[in-house]
């Protein structure tokens, strides 16, 4: 594989994302692939599947990564938080860890996003629901939670 162009991507904020367009084919059309920092080829997005996530600590990813969406559904009737930690799963101490973010579900309600630039994640991925911003109360009935993520 021969890489036919390269370049670097900012927000202006976050570091710089670099990306190579490779040639995957021997003939044209050319495909395009992003190359990560470290030379390795992305394929494609990983999938965190949680049928029933609770305030106990699930981790996504245990070394660093990106998050590049999500899908939470909320079947509980009181409405529900997701949160984010920057720490591997072990070290989550749920309702006192430092939180990267926190997202609100409404009861019997559901969020998506797709992040144009993804959230960045230095140590791990790891992810808890509660009943409120601060707490580490259980949801009646634990969330779904799909996690993009590499």
């Amino acid at each position: 594989m021969q890489a036919v162009g390269n370049g670097s991507i900012s927000d202006g904020v976050s570091p710089s994302i670099k990306a190579s367009v490779l040639d995957l084919a021997s003939s044209n059309p050319l495909a395009t692939a992003i190359v990560d920092a470290n030379g390795n080829q992305i394929t494609g997005l990983l999938v965190s599947k949680t049928d029933a996530q609770t305030a106990t600590v699930t981790s996504v990813k245990s070394s660093s990564g990106s998050v590049y969406g999500y899908h939470i559904y909320n079947s509980n009737t009181l409405d529900a938080f997701l949160h984010f930690y920057d720490i591997a799963s072990g070290s989550v101490t749920v309702g006192s860890s430092s939180r990267k973010q926190t997202l609100w579900i409404p009861a019997g309600g559901a969020i998506d996003t797709v992040f144009t630039i993804p959230l960045q994640f230095d140590t791990a991925i790891s992810i808890a629901a509660t009943t409120t911003i601060t707490g580490s109360t259980d949801p009646s009935t634990g969330l779904l939670v799909n996690i993009d993520y590499i």
